[in-house]
C-alpha cells in the first residue's frame, strides 16, 4: 500500500474539491455555462493554482468521468451485482448500470447528449482521451480480475474488446436517441458473443 505524505494528501483533497466543484457547475450550468475561472472564483483559489491542477477543462472532465466510473463500480459491488460465479452477466450488470444511471434520468442524459459527447470527440482529437480509456480499461478489468482463473491470457483481449463495446453502445444511444432497453439487449448479445469467441465456451 502506498503512503502519501502529507503534502500529497493535501493536493489530493484539493484535486477531489476541484472535481467536485465541476460537477455541481455542471448541474447547474451545464458544461459549456461555466469557465475555468468560474471554478477558481468559487473555489477561492487563484486561476494559476487551477491551472496547476489541471492543464485545461477537458483534463478536468476526463478526471470526473474516471470518478464517476469508479463510483459506479463501487455500487454495482455494494449492490451484489457481481457475483463471479458468470463472467457475461457480471460484466453486463456492470455496464448496464453504468447506462441506466446515465440514461435514466432525464437531466443526466441531457447532458451527455448536449455536451459531453461533443467534449470526447474534442478529447479524442487533443490526444486527452487517454486518460479515460484507461479509467474504462481499469473499470472492465475489474470484474475480469473476478474470473482470472478461467479467463488466463484472454484477459487483456476482452478488457480492450470490452470498451470498445462499450464506446460502441454508449456513442448509438447518444446519436440515435436509441432506446434504452434495446440497447441494453444488444449490448447483452455482444458481451456472449466475445467470451464465445474467445473461446471460453
Amino acid at each position: 500500500m502506498v503512503i502519501m505524505g502529507l503534502r500529497e494528501r493535501k493536493k489530493e483533497k484539493r484535486r477531489s474539491l476541484i472535481v467536485q466543484e465541476f460537477s455541481r457547475l455542471l448541474t447547474l450550468h451545464g458544461l459549456y455555462g461555466f469557465t475555468m475561472k468560474d471554478i477558481s472564483d468559487s473555489l477561492d483559489i487563484s486561476l494559476r493554482t487551477l491551472y496547476n491542477y489541471y492543464e485545461s477543462k477537458e483534463d478536468l472532465v476526463a478526471d470526473y468521468i474516471g470518478n464517476r466510473l469508479i463510483s459506479q463500480l463501487e455500487e454495482v459491488k455494494k449492490l451484489g451485482l457481481l457475483t463471479g460465479q458468470d463472467f457475461c452477466q457480471d460484466m453486463y450488470n456492470l455496464l448496464s448500470w453504468f447506462f441506466k444511471v446515465h440514461f435514466s434520468d432525464e437531466n443526466l442524459k441531457e447532458v451527455w447528449v448536449r455536451d459531453f459527447f461533443e467534449y470526447i470527440e474534442s478529447l479524442e482529437r487533443a490526444k486527452k482521451y487517454e486518460k479515460v480509456y484507461n479509467h474504462l480499461v481499469t473499470l472492465i478489468y475489474n470484474v475480469i480480475c473476478l474470473h482470472q482463473d478461467k479467463l488466463k491470457e484472454a484477459s487483456f483481449l476482452l478488457a480492450e474488446v470490452y470498451v470498445v463495446i462499450f464506446k460502441g453502445t454508449f456513442f448509438k444511444i447518444i446519436k440515435s436517441d436509441f432506446p434504452l432497453e434495446q440497447a441494453l439487449k444488444e449490448l447483452k448479445k455482444k458481451i456472449e458473443i466475445v467470451y464465445k469467441g474467445v473461446g471460453l465456451e
